[in-house]
């Protein structure tokens, strides 16, 4: 018996049926790779978020009651911000530098945050009371950052939206004890994070006048 081949036609349904199923694959494969370079970038910006928003904890939750030398008067101050959309947004006197080595230096360092250009930036000097000529070390932290918003709770209760307070000098040689920050992110809306500060001066309850006599005694 002579065995029968395909015919042409047969071979052209088998070449559509292998299009069609090659087409599907293709589109599926591509739809998941897809999928995945977007997770992938969703989790980069996420770690991205998270370490901004942690460094800028971090940066609070050491700060510490010391004023720096300043030809400013009300930068001298501990913790500094000027004001909504201002450079810096933000600068405090942080510890928690270590020192395992013994160096002939601090363990305290100013940091300064700033928005350049949509960016979140925060740059570091070594030494506190370090001119404003001696170049700070500068990072790039957070991109897509519409807007930064602070606000700053007195021992009052009461908010402000700069530190120190307008009308309130004796503010310079203290810290706030909460900070809000609001980042508006392009992509994600409002990130808000509150941080209770350490004790300082202004939480420190005034010592009585009989106390004090008695010290003195």
């Amino acid at each position: 018996m002579t065995p029968r081949g395909f015919t042409l036609l047969e071979l052209l349904v088998a070449l559509a049926i292998f299009t069609v199923i090659g087409a599907a694959a293709y589109t599926g494969l591509f739809s998941v790779l897809e999928a995945r370079e977007a997770t992938r970038a969703q989790s980069e910006r996420l770690a991205a978020v998270q370490y901004a928003v942690d460094t800028f904890v971090d940066d609070l939750a050491q700060a510490t009651d010391r004023p720096v030398r300043n030809v400013q008067p009300r930068a001298r101050a501990p913790l500094y911000a000027p004001g909504p959309d201002i450079d810096p947004l933000l600068a405090v006197t942080r510890g928690g530098w270590p020192n395992p080595a013994r160096l002939p230096r601090s363990t305290l360092a100013r940091v300064e945050w700033l928005l350049d250009e949509r960016e979140l930036v925060r740059q570091t000097r070594a030494r506190p009371d370090a001119p404003d000529q001696v170049e700070p070390v500068r990072r790039r932290l957070l991109e897509r950052v519409d807007g930064v918003e602070l606000r700053f709770r007195d021992t009052e209760g009461e908010w402000s939206p700069r530190w120190p307070p307008l009308n309130a000098p004796d503010a310079a040689a203290t810290l706030p004890r909460a900070v809000e920050v609001t980042l508006e992110l392009a992509d994600w809306g409002e990130v808000r994070r509150l941080v209770a500060l350490p004790r300082g001066a202004a939480s420190r309850p005034p010592v009585p006048a009989d106390a004090a006599q008695e010290g003195q005694e």
